[in-house]
């Protein structure tokens, strides 16, 4: 029996080296734009101790706060995450590598091989922002492109160049260029729609980056993209869904837990010296 008890209170032991590590990353990510709780926390500290690596992370929403800044967008679809490419100055062509987030904090980025346009880049990961040409045409991620946007558009008598950029509610990029003629206004035009993407914490594994997440490979669940209107909250953020009360909670109960666990072992390890002194 003590045999039985020192091997499961041993395997708890190193589990709980695991636990540690995702209330640590919870916690040191409280303030992690778009950041996801490791939900297997509270399985693990409750004493099941059969949660590990690439669990599925408590994908709820966080609090939105203003910024001001013209292309940051918060998701308002709670399943909704927004589809990323390659970073552009690593990019090989590998489509297959897609990353996903809720941070839908963005900046541009001069593009060296190509001076007429722009790429809209992920600000926290550097990687390149997914979307669909508009009018929509049955949009999925399959047929989704990093997002380039033109620096000037040709005019009937000049070229018109790019004045500022903003994401609206529709999670669409709208460019606002020169007028046809330094008396004319200047114009808007939509430019792409941002790949908001439908996805549940058991079809994501690590993360690359904080707030970005990759796909795992074979898991049944949608990925459909959303097409609705009026899914975004232009000039917001969302930040994490960290409780930290419960994050400190789930903590004091880990540390009780392990005080157990290693007073089961040192009871075992006893034991066991008792019953070998007495087969001598």
């Amino acid at each position: 029996m003590s045999r039985v008890a020192l091997s499961s209170a041993s395997n708890a032991v190193m589990n709980f080296g695991k636990v540690f590590g995702k209330l640590a990353d919870n916690i040191a990510n409280a303030s992690t734009d778009g950041f996801k709780a490791n939900n297997s926390v509270f399985a693990d500290t409750a004493g099941t101790g059969n949660k590990g690596k690439g669990d599925a992370d408590l994908l709820t929403m966080g609090p939105i706060r203003p910024t001001g800044n013209k292309l940051d967008v918060a998701i308002r679809s709670f399943s909704g995450m927004i589809a990323l490419g390659e970073r552009p100055e690593t990019a090989i062509g590998n489509e297959d590598i897609l990353n996903f987030t809720r941070d839908g904090s963005f900046i541009t980025k001069y593009d060296p091989d190509n001076p007429d346009v722009f790429s809209l880049v992920h600000h926290a990961s550097g990687r390149s922002a997914r979307g669909h040409a508009l009018p929509l045409d049955n949009p999925t991620l399959a047929n989704s492109i990093d997002i380039k946007i033109p620096n000037k558009i040709e005019g009937e008598e000049r070229d018109r160049a790019l004045l500022n950029l903003r994401i609206n509610e529709h999670a669409v990029l709208v460019g606002r260029y020169e007028g046809e003629t330094p008396k004319d206004p200047a114009v808007e035009v939509e430019i792409a729609r941002l790949a908001v993407t439908r996805l549940q914490g058991h079809q994501v594994v690590d993360r690359p980056n904080q707030n970005a997440y990759q796909l795992r490979s074979n898991v049944f669940g949608n990925t459909d993209i959303i097409q609705s209107k009026n899914i975004a909250t232009p000039e917001h953020i969302e930040g994490s869904n960290i409780n930290l009360p419960d994050m400190f909670t789930a903590l004091i109960l880990a540390q009780k837990t392990f005080s157990t666990v290693t007073k089961v072992m040192a009871t075992s390890d006893e034991m066991l010296d008792t019953i070998s002194s007495l087969k001598r």
